[in-house]
């Protein structure tokens, strides 16, 4: 099949003049003919035809794909030049969405008409038809713009204008090389292109590359190449890299591509991203422009090998909008951890907001959604570690009971459980285990026993304290990995140590804290106080307990400040006293009073999420993940989040 011929600009000029005089306007001179074979410019489909056994596109679509084609009327012409601030469109969606079986096979589409129009392509008489009141173009005219490719196996054509644009602007000997500043050790930045005083201005590259030493070895190369302005990106800027960790594994190999649009060096308007798999294989693919967003999946039954999954207006994290708002009742208590947040209804109603990862999907949301039901208390952890406890005491990895498994026969992680924190976990009879999840294929192996008589625990992924049934407290960091890969400091804490008696309460999330038999706060942030390891030359040093504040009942600490519900239901928050010195959310410089009638509060980095007494729930603090407020990042006094959601059926 003849798919690529480019004829001599005087042939198309003869060419166009015999059409013109061997038939009168207006009448039917052949057909189009529907094809198998797909177009592309910049990984963007367009829709194509075939005429004579060749592949042609409206050249009115253009105007979505980077070209300016502009009609005029008393001249008889069509002028297509290439422009590269021009908007980027969307194929809509239910022209994407077309299986190839349902694309007959050179099937008569349109009748071709004679025309005294006169089409140019970057000023030069090109070979293009009438077609019901549009113009069609053979792809192959655009190659003097881009580099053009068929593969057969495919039936794929590509116009690849980025690529092209890329090399002419290396080929440029007017451009200068810059060594860019980079904040990795293992990294080097370099620029070639325009520049003026020192920045980057005018057509360049950059180009990055990493080589990690530490534990395997990967590798990382980045090239952005496009428009610069005050050493800014300004305008559409082409994107290419590959990531090969793990020594080169193929199946960690990933190939990325995008196409966005910039402004004073930020995102705005349309972006198309790619990661290939292996390099070969579609692995995800998203396009969004101007706050829509379509989401679209490999699928090599359909005529471009996907289809649209999702499309719709974004929120703030440029998640499409997929829920309606919802009335959730009374809180009954919030948990918030490193990327995201969840909450349980006083009716067990489970929402989160933040960014949600797992193996089996990821999203993130700006307000609290509704996730699940029939829930009694949560984790916020991290990844695929986040669990749930639901009212009849049964543990379960959340992303499993969501996602994985759509609560159907989802199994049992444990029973009789009364509190979950990452690996570890309480029963209702006092035995504080620890879960195997080093590995997806461990997740679900017998739990080890860690201590019993326990009634309450805390800490973050390795490091915990737990609360025994005599008031004792007792301390243990977790090796940092299933297969007994030590800390740094090479020092084993795996055995529990008692660290303080007469305790009621404790916390371990950044901070050591404990609140003795008399309502009074203490803490301290060394890994090694009354251990056999205190006071020895194999540690820089070690902090022991110092008092903190009187009169309270419940306290946890970012690493920016400490905070504590006192006796009379208020919410406070300090310096941090454990490690004197460092930067407080806010300039915190002293006690500060918070909130009322707070009845129980969660703390991440420099977010607290509290509930009151009253079933509301509010925040307090910065964050970019978001604070539950939509697009609000920063709440420097207390504000109630009351936009709860869930999702669309």
């Amino acid at each position: 099949m003849k798919i690529s011929k480019i004829l001599t600009t005087s042939a198309l000029t003869i060419l166009c003049a015999l059409c013109a005089s061997a038939v009168a306007h207006g009448e039917v001179i052949g057909e189009v003919l529907s094809t198998d074979i797909v177009a592309f410019i910049d990984e963007q489909p367009i829709e194509s035809f075939n005429i004579n056994d060749y592949t042609y596109i409206i050249a009115e679509d253009l105007r979505g794909y980077g070209f300016s084609v502009v009609w005029d009327a008393d001249a008889r012409t069509l002028s297509i030049e290439r422009d590269k601030d021009a908007d980027r469109d969307f194929l809509p969606m239910d022209k994407v969405n077309i299986k190839k079986s349902e694309v007959p096979f050179r099937a008569h589409v349109f009748d071709v008409y004679s025309t005294d129009i006169v089409t140019f392509i970057g000023g030069i008489p090109a070979n293009a038809y009438n077609v019901n009141g549009q113009t069609l173009i053979m792809i192959d005219e655009l190659s003097k713009y881009g580099a053009f490719s068929y593969n057969d196996g495919e039936r794929c054509v590509k116009i690849d204008m980025a690529g092209f644009d890329e090399e002419n602007i290396l080929a440029n000997p007017a451009n200068e090389t810059l060594t860019l500043p980079c904040d990795k050790e293992e990294g080097k930045i370099l620029y070639n292109g325009g520049v003026s005083d020192g920045k980057l201005n005018g057509a360049g590259v950059i180009h990055e590359s990493y080589e990690y030493t530490y534990g395997l070895q990967s590798t990382e190369d980045y090239y952005y190449s496009g428009n610069f302005k005050n050493g800014e990106k300004d305008g559409y800027i082409y994107y290419h890299g590959v990531k090969t960790p793990h020594n080169g594994s193929d199946s960690r190999v990933r190939t990325y591509y995008s196409l966005g649009r910039y402004k004073d060096g930020k995102p705005d308007g349309y972006c198309l991203e790619l990661v290939y798999f292996y390099g070969t294989e579609l692995g995800s693919r998203s396009e969004s422009k101007n706050g829509f967003k379509r989401i679209i999946i490999p699928d090599r039954e359909y005529r471009y090998g996907y289809r649209v999954d999702d499309e719709g207006y974004t929120d703030s994290h440029g998640d499409i909008i997929d829920y309606v708002p919802t009335d959730a009742g009374r809180i009954a208590a919030a948990y918030t951890g490193s990327d995201m947040s969840l909450v349980v209804s006083e009716n067990g109603d489970l929402y989160g907001f933040g960014y949600f990862y797992s193996p089996y999907n990821q999203m993130a949301k700006d307000v609290p959604v509704k996730l699940d039901s029939g829930i009694s208390s949560a984790y916020a952890g991290y990844s695929y570690g986040s669990t749930v406890i639901d009212k009849n005491g049964k543990l379960y990895y959340l992303w499993d009971k969501i996602q994985k498994y759509k609560n159907t026969d989802v199994p049992v992680v444990f029973g009789g459980v009364k509190k979950t924190l990452g690996d570890l976990f309480l029963t209702d009879d006092g035995k504080l285990y620890r879960l195997n999840t080093g590995y997806d294929w461990t997740m679900y192996d017998p739990p080890t026993l860690i201590a019993e008589n326990v009634v309450d625990f805390s800490g973050d992924m390795q490091r915990h304290l737990f609360l025994k049934d005599d008031g004792s407290v007792w301390f243990m960091r977790l090796n940092e990995s299933l297969s007994g890969t030590e800390w740094r400091d090479g020092l084993d804490l795996s055995t529990p140590v008692k660290v303080f008696d007469n305790a009621k309460a404790i916390s371990s999330k950044e901070r050591n804290l404990v609140i003795d038999e008399n309502n009074t706060l203490w803490g301290w942030s060394s890994d090694f106080y009354n251990t056999e390891y205190e006071n020895s030359e194999s540690v820089f040093h070690t902090k022991r307990p110092i008092k903190i504040a009187e009169d309270v009942i419940s306290t946890e600490a970012s690493s920016s400040f400490i905070a504590y519900i006192k006796t009379d239901g208020s919410l406070y928050v300090c310096p941090d006293y454990t490690e004197p010195g460092n930067e407080t959310t806010f300039g915190i410089s002293a006690e500060t009073k918070l909130l009322d009638g707070v009845k129980q509060f969660s703390v991440r980095y420099n977010v607290i999420l509290a509930v009151r007494n009253d079933g509301t729930l509010w925040v307090w603090g910065k964050n970019s993940d978001g604070l539950g407020l939509g697009s609000v990042t920063e709440a420097q006094t207390p504000t109630q989040i009351t936009r709860f959601s869930e999702f669309i059926n």
